[in-house]
C-alpha cells in the first residue's frame, strides 16, 4: 500500500482535519459508537482523492472498518451513519479499559497509590476509585471528571468509560486519551498501561467549588472550596483506604496508610 495515491495525496491526514472530523462525528465510530477509531474517505474514496475533505472523510472502529474494507458492508451503510453518527445521537463515546485482577498502581499527579480503593474523594463522592467485582474477580475503575468550569466531560463506570460528544476534542494515541477543552487546553490526560498502570497524566478540573489540578511528574494541587489547600510535588503511598478526601472546609491526604513517603 503506497504513501500516496495514483493523484499524489498522501495517506497521511492533517492534524487538524482529523480533528474537524473527530469533532463532527462526536469523537467515535459513527455505526456503533467505540471510540478507538480509524479514518475512512467516503466520498471518494482514498484512491480517488484529490484532497483530504473533512466533510467526505468519517471515522469508523477497527471491526466496523474491517467489514467495509472486506465488502460485508456497502460503502452507502456508512455514508447513512455518517449522516447520523451514533455518538451525536448518543451524546458520548464510549470504549472500556482493561485494568486486571490486582489493583494497579494508579500515578495521580507526582504522586503514586498502590493497593488504595479510593484514590480522590470528594462530599461524599468517589471522583476516582477502584472496586473488585465479585462474580469475574477483575478489578473496576470508576470515576467522574468535570473541566474547569465544573461540567463533566468524561466519565468511567465499571471499566466502561464515556466521553461527552460535546467536548471540543477527544483523542487517542496508543494508550493515550487526552480530553481538551480549547485547541491547546487539556483538561484530562489518562494513559493505561495494563493490567497493572493508570496514569493520569494530566487533569484540570472543578468539582462543585474544589479545584484539582496536576501534571506527572511535577506534582498535583487541591483547593477546597473554603480556599484550604495542598500542593503535592512527589509522593508515594501503599495500601491506603483513601488517597485525597475534600470537604466544605478542608483536604486531607493519605487516610490510613500502611506506607506514606514525600
Amino acid at each position: 500500500m503506497g504513501n500516496e495515491n495514483k493523484h499524489g495525496l498522501p495517506r497521511d491526514i492533517p492534524a487538524a482535519v482529523k480533528r474537524e472530523v473527530r469533532q463532527r462525528c462526536g469523537f467515535g465510530c459513527v455505526v456503533c459508537g467505540l471510540a478507538i477509531i480509524q479514518y475512512e474517505h467516503i466520498d471518494p474514496e482514498f484512491y480517488e482523492a484529490k484532497e483530504h475533505d473533512p466533510e467526505k472523510i468519517t471515522v469508523l472502529c477497527g471491526a466496523c472498518h474491517d467489514k467495509v474494507t472486506r465488502g460485508v458492508w456497502s460503502k452507502e451503510k456508512v455514508i447513512r451513519h455518517n449522516e447520523k453518527p451514533k455518538c451525536v445521537s448518543a451524546g458520548y463515546a464510549a470504549d472500556f479499559f482493561d485494568i486486571g485482577e490486582t489493583l494497579p498502581i494508579v500515578v495521580f499527579g507526582g504522586s503514586e497509590w498502590a493497593d488504595t480503593p479510593t484514590i480522590i474523594e470528594a462530599f461524599g463522592e468517589t471522583i476516582l476509585g477502584l472496586s473488585l467485582d465479585d462474580d469475574s474477580g477483575l478489578v473496576q475503575i470508576s470515576g467522574v471528571f468535570h473541566n474547569d468550569e465544573d461540567q463533566e466531560i468524561f466519565r468511567i463506570d465499571k471499566n466502561e468509560w464515556k466521553g461527552s460528544a460535546g467536548n471540543f476534542d477527544i483523542d487517542i494515541v496508543g494508550s493515550t486519551l487526552t480530553v481538551r477543552k480549547e485547541k491547546r487546553k487539556i483538561a484530562l490526560k489518562i494513559k493505561v498501561e495494563p493490567p497493572n498502570l493508570f496514569i493520569v497524566e494530566e487533569i484540570d478540573m472543578v468539582f462543585r467549588g474544589a479545584q484539582i489540578s496536576g501534571v506527572r511528574n511535577k506534582g498535583f494541587k487541591v483547593v477546597a472550596p473554603d480556599g484550604s489547600t495542598i500542593n503535592v510535588h512527589t509522593l508515594k503511598a501503599e495500601s491506603c483506604v483513601a488517597g485525597v478526601n475534600i470537604e466544605e472546609n478542608g483536604v486531607s491526604l493519605g487516610y490510613k496508610c500502611k506506607k506514606l513517603r514525600f
